[in-house]
């Protein structure tokens, strides 16, 4: 990658003498010495790189701009070779628009809200990619935007993404002067008027919810707790009442075992003396 597109003999000669005086033989079939350097720093294939060039013939009127256009955009792509495909597709459809010097608006822009140059850049890129008449409904909404900012700079930077799609700005959420006013002291002090108060009683809403949820949960958690306390100390109970019964039994029937022994054992003891003295009285005789 890296290589320089060749077309013959005769048009890389050429070439290098178009580029030291300034001018191009749009006549031939060679490919302009910008083009080549776009095309080999972003390693487009040669297809692609002619394919530009066919383009870039058909509108010899805004060239530069063209060419600009495009190596602002290939800087940020991922896949740069696709990319320029789209391109290419959009000057087919006359859709295209290539990079632009800044408009005066875009330069009070830039003064009014002091803004920095990653952002005064990249903001003029996106705006400079539509007509004239859509650059002005830009300007219009941008300025309500960064009225309303307390850092233009970063909004500028958040707006980029609408720009570059084509998509309306909307308003802003909160309307306010740079040098301060009401709205922007409310913020500064509580979070941005009546739409911040809302946010704060969401929060203190979703707070409250949370709270009462816990508090909820951990009634229904004591209940089961209870409940399961209940029916341990019932089985407890249950087992014990059954432990004591059977004591009851077992000390009834040692009792009723224990007596009828000694009535039993009595009665053989009062046999064996009545015995005793019959068989005396039958020795008198």
């Amino acid at each position: 990658m890296g290589r320089k597109r060749k077309a013959n003999a005769d048009e890389e000669q050429g070439a290098p003498e178009a580029a030291a005086s300034g001018q191009f033989d749009w006549a031939g079939n060679g490919i302009h010495p910008d083009v080549i350097e776009l095309c080999d720093n972003y390693h487009i294939d040669e297809y692609h790189t002619k394919k530009l060039m066919e383009m870039l013939q058909t509108r010899r009127d805004t060239f530069e701009a063209d060419v600009m256009r495009i190596w602002t955009d290939l800087e940020e792509a991922r896949n740069p070779n696709g990319l320029l495909i789209t391109h290419m597709r959009q000057m087919e459809e006359g859709t295209f628009v290539g990079q632009c010097k800044p408009d005066p608006e875009m330069k009070h822009l830039v003064l009014k809200y002091e803004l920095d140059k990653e952002a005064t850049k990249r903001l003029t890129d996106c705006i400079c990619r539509h007509t004239p008449e859509k650059r002005q409904g830009y300007y219009m909404e941008l300025e309500l935007h960064l009225d309303a900012s307390n850092r233009p700079s970063a909004a500028a930077m958040m707006l980029l993404r609408k720009i570059k799609d084509s998509e309306p700005l909307g308003m802003p959420e909160k309307k306010g002067s740079k040098g301060g006013g009401k709205d922007r002291d409310d913020g500064g002090k509580g979070g941005g008027g009546k739409g911040g108060q809302d946010r704060r009683d969401d929060r203190r809403d979703d707070r409250r919810d949370d709270r009462g949820g816990d508090r909820r949960d951990d009634r229904r958690d004591d209940r089961r707790d209870d409940r399961r306390d209940d029916r341990d100390r019932d089985r407890r109970d249950d087992r014990g009442s059954d432990r004591q019964s059977d004591r009851n039994r077992d000390r009834e029937a040692d009792y009723h075992r224990g007596r009828g022994g000694g009535e039993d054992r009595g009665g053989d003891r009062g046999g064996d003396r009545g015995g005793g003295d019959r068989g005396g009285g039958g020795g008198g005789y």
